[in-house]
């Protein structure tokens, strides 16, 4: 088993996504929380019935975002690149939204579509899980750990969506 050694205080993160991140570790998680040095906005959960649905909705939210938060970067945070791909489709209007993927950030505000190989290490205002479904993060020590680097590189407020069946790992998230 391999040992992992981490910080004891969430640094980037608010309270409420350091707590999210700490469920989302489940078994694998450090016996104690980090602290969070911090409060912050609630995690925000949606459930839909497909992939369709989430996108569409979220496609608006980053569209209410953009308009809102002009200087604010955000990151759209799917589990692999199709998923990336298929929803930067839905904002590549927009001249803030971002294709990212391999590590190629302007860092510029906007929003950045990408995948969590990709971001491992960076931080963002405002981050976006668009696929927390059974399917992307099934209950496994490494779906545990994708999603966690997700989740933790929100700085702000993070909204998770799930559409079809959701994670089991959101399990102790509540639906907004």
């Amino acid at each position: 088993r391999r040992r992992v050694c981490g910080c004891q205080t969430a640094v980037r993160c608010p309270r409420p996504i350091a707590e999210v991140a700490h469920a989302i570790l489940g078994p694998i998680a450090p016996a104690r929380p980090p602290r969070a040095g911090r409060g912050g906005a609630p995690v925000s959960r949606f459930d839909f019935p497909t992939e369709a649905h989430a996108h569409l909705f979220l496609a608006g939210a980053v569209r209410d975002l953009l308009e809102r938060e002009p200087q604010a970067s955000a990151a759209v945070i799917a589990n692999g690149p199709d998923v990336a791909r298929a929803f930067h489709r839905l904002v590549a209007d927009l001249p803030e939204a971002r294709l990212s993927l391999d590590g190629r950030f302007t860092f510029r505000p906007g929003v950045d579509v990408t995948d969590v190989a990709s971001v491992k290490g960076l931080e963002f205002d405002y981050v976006i899980v668009p696929d927390a479904s059974l399917r992307a993060y099934p209950e496994t020590d490494d779906a545990r750990r994708r999603l966690h680097v997700a989740v933790t590189r929100a700085a702000h407020q993070l909204w998770i969506a799930a559409p079809g069946t959701p994670s089991p790992l959101l399990a102790r998230l509540p639906v907004a």
